[in-house]
């Protein structure tokens, strides 16, 4: 595997480096094209946007070096990711998920077919469906901290780690709406930003999630779980 860095290139003007990205598919477009065309490839890379130092930042990891860099940019790697992980290691992380429970289709109760709902957005339904007036509801982030903590809770097992729910920061919670080329109806994503310390329960567990990412929206900067060694 390989982790890149793709940063502003100080010497262009702002509006170069934002006609790259001027919205997530044209985003998850350039991401593709820092790698080789393969007509036939499917998508083996992951990224993550970041604001540094007020500028804006995507750490990429694939499987793939990178062999492009878009105009305005520059590329810092590829260098190889290979971190040791044992289990009963802490790390500080660093999470955008797309977090998401399926249910029936209430229109189509006998079918086999689940839909996906936004978490938050669930949640947030519930508590308008309650009968309470809205000044007694809790704010959007106080939904998003609840329902995203209880998301990552309960999945934790599976992704290989452990994290201690005092320990978990939901930094925040986007709606992100565009439109794909070909496509009548918008795409629609609930975006949660986590950090917070996690404890490795099942290495290779683990290393699946650090690899291969977290749920779903992985192509639209999602799913990218973020490590750092704890001194």
């Amino acid at each position: 595997m390989f982790l890149s860095r793709l940063k502003p290139d100080i010497s262009t003007t702002n509006k170069l480096m934002s006609a790259a990205f001027d919205n997530q598919y044209r985003e998850h477009q350039v991401m593709w094209n820092l790698f080789p065309k393969d007509p036939d490839g499917t998508r083996d890379f992951l990224f993550r946007f970041l604001l540094e130092n007020r500028l804006p930042v995507y750490y990429v990891l694939s499987k793939r070096a990178p062999v492009e860099t878009p105009r305005g940019w520059q590329l810092d790697g590829p260098r190889e990711f290979k971190p040791v992980v044992k289990k009963g290691m802490q790390f500080g992380f660093s999470l955008r998920v797309n977090p998401v429970i399926t249910k029936k289709d209430p229109e189509a109760p006998d079918s086999k077919i689940r839909l996906r709902h936004d978490v938050v957005m669930d949640l947030r339904n519930k508590w308008k469906d309650s009968g309470k007036p809205r000044t007694e509801w809790p704010s959007i982030l106080q939904i998003a901290t609840e329902a995203g903590a209880k998301w990552l809770l309960d999945r934790m097992e599976t992704f290989g780690f452990f994290v201690d729910s005092s320990q978990i920061l939901v930094e925040g919670y986007t709606r992100m709406q565009f439109r794909k080329s070909g496509r009548e109806k918008p795409i629609k994503l609930g975006v949660l930003d986590y950090s917070g310390v996690l404890t490795v329960g099942d290495t290779e567990k683990f290393n699946r999630s650090l690899f291969n990412g977290i749920g779903h929206a992985k192509g639209f900067g999602c799913g990218l779980l973020l490590i750092k060694p704890l001194n």
